[in-house]
């Protein structure tokens, strides 16, 4: 696979896996200290969504940059900047300063939002169209197990060194990855043009005008509207019971199940039919999540194997909008469709958030949100990927 998909591939693969370790270390560190130094839940979530927000209002500049710049030197300076912001976030957790903490957060939150759209751009140029569904497959591979093993490392680090250990090590992890981009070949500007605004709606247009694509992200963002808050809300949930270990439990079983989806469809020798992969994950949102919620109530156990479910049902309902946008759409504006894309799932999302606080506060059962979450979204997704898949086989004819 290695010669297949060529050493650059390979040397971004690297950095992509060192910086996602770092991120979820950080990612279930942070909000346990919010927690402790607060006690208070609220301002765990707060930090939550203000991860969230920056990234749906910057996600189609972030795609407009790396269309018209070099793809290489644009992930490179989001490496090194996120870098130097979370090393700044050191002092701030060392004197609790929770205010910086979470000014620190959003402008990290920003960031993140090039850093994580400009490896997919890239991955085109850098293997042939034949194994595009391997070198998605590797990616989501180290997503998978950075998403098992990153949780649980930062509560054990958190818990023996201290939060700060914790950070300091997200810190040293976008280092490595910039010193693996320097590996990776520059990559020409794809896109030029005087009007970004003009440039913007070209991206925009990329993605609704295909309607292939278009049904595919709204079944997307159908499941996140009713379930994408279920990770968050857990976490949150697992947390007031006063045992984070369960909370990063509950985030690497979902790394888990990310793992050996993406193992699984790694075996697969012809290539996947992302359409097929979204109709399942469409069909599966409803019995995973009653499972869920079932298993809701036999005691902390159970956050492992919701996680596990909800890991390979994530990596269904991510993997095949990428696979969609890198076959059918062009290059130049991959970038911007990417990130219009992107940033209409995290409104999902973080609708999500609020729509499941309300539920839950008037329900006063989590389960009940779970359960119902899951049964609207494969009621509202399914549909919809079923239209996907009408519009391609009407265009094959």
């Amino acid at each position: 696979m290695t010669q297949r998909l060529g050493t650059q591939f390979w040397m971004l693969w690297t950095g992509e896996t060192l910086s996602s370790l770092g991120t979820w270390i950080q990612w279930i560190s942070l909000p346990l200290w919010i927690l402790t130094v607060t006690g208070s839940p609220l301002a765990a979530g707060a930090a939550l969504a203000l991860e969230t927000l920056p990234r749906i209002l910057l996600a189609p500049w972030a795609g407009l940059l790396i269309d018209r710049l070099d793809r290489r030197t644009v992930a490179l300076g989001s490496n090194l900047t996120l870098s130097a912001l979370t090393t700044a976030t050191i002092p701030a957790v060392l004197t609790e300063s929770v205010i910086i903490v979470y000014a620190l957060t959003l402008l990290t939150s920003a960031l993140q939002t090039v850093s994580t759209a400009a490896p997919q751009a890239m991955i085109p140029r850098l293997v042939p169209e034949s194994r595009l569904t391997t070198a998605n497959t590797a990616m989501a591979w180290t997503t998978g197990a950075t998403m098992a093993l990153g949780p649980l490392a930062g509560v054990g680090i958190a818990t023996a060194i201290g939060f700060p250990s914790a950070i300091t090590a997200n810190a040293i992890s976008y280092g490595a990855a910039v010193l693996c981009l320097l590996g990776v070949g520059r990559q020409t500007p794809t896109s030029d043009g005087p009007a970004p605004t003009r440039t913007l709606r070209d991206g925009l247009a990329a993605l609704l005008q295909d309607p292939v694509l278009r049904y595919a992200v709204l079944s997307e963002g159908a499941v996140l509207l009713f379930f994408g808050a279920a990770p968050q809300f857990i976490v949150i949930s697992v947390n007031l019971t006063g045992t984070p270990t369960g909370s990063g439990l509950f985030v690497s079983g979902m790394g888990a199940g990310w793992l050996m989806t993406s193992l699984t469809l790694s075996k697969i020798r012809l290539p996947v039919d992302p359409l097929a992969l979204l109709i399942t994950g469409a069909i599966s949102t409803a019995p995973i999540a009653l499972t869920a919620a079932a298993a809701a109530h036999l005691g902390t156990a159970w956050t492992f194997t919701a996680g596990l479910l909800m890991g390979a049902l994530n990596l269904s309902l991510l993997m095949a909008p990428n696979l969609l946008s890198q076959q059918r759409a062009d290059n130049a504006v991959l970038g911007r469709l990417y990130s219009f894309r992107r940033s209409l799932a995290l409104t999902a999302q973080l609708a999500s958030i609020g729509l499941w606080s309300v539920t839950t506060e008037i329900l006063r059962e989590p389960a009940w949100a779970i359960a119902g979450g899951g049964i609207l979204a494969t009621l509202t997704a399914l549909p919809l990927t079923l239209r996907a898949r009408n519009a391609a086989l009407q265009a094959t004819r």
